[in-house]
């Protein structure tokens, strides 16, 4: 399904987050026309490890690939929480991930 939905795109752009299910979605060998996709992914390297070198191997020759490392969290930057006890504004912010997480940005090479 995933095939037919961007062959028939003109600038694809995939926003990927399905829980460690990256590699199987994200194979330009089972959907080729992945490889003019735009794609942002966040990479699930805490469920199953290596998911992120291995797309970036997968994707380095037709993609321009930038790594985004997860950065520090404040939830006292987000003037709508200022009513909230410290308790409930970390809670808003934590995912309760193992570790930080990374997201790969993936264009196209022209």
């Amino acid at each position: 399904w995933l095939e037919s939905n961007i062959v028939m795109c003109d600038n694809p752009l995939l926003i990927v987050d399905c829980e460690s299910f990256e590699l199987q979605l994200l194979d330009p060998g089972r959907v080729p026309s992945l490889t003019k996709a735009s794609m942002i992914v966040e990479c699930h390297d805490c469920m199953i490890e290596g998911i992120t070198d291995t797309l970036e191997t997968r994707f380095q020759d037709t993609h321009d690939i930038q790594r985004i490392k997860q950065g520090p969290k404040d939830p006292y930057q987000f003037e709508i929480l200022e009513d909230f006890s410290d308790a409930d504004k970390w809670a808003l912010v934590a995912e309760g991930r193992p570790s930080a997480m990374t997201w790969l940005y993936m264009v196209p090479k022209q």
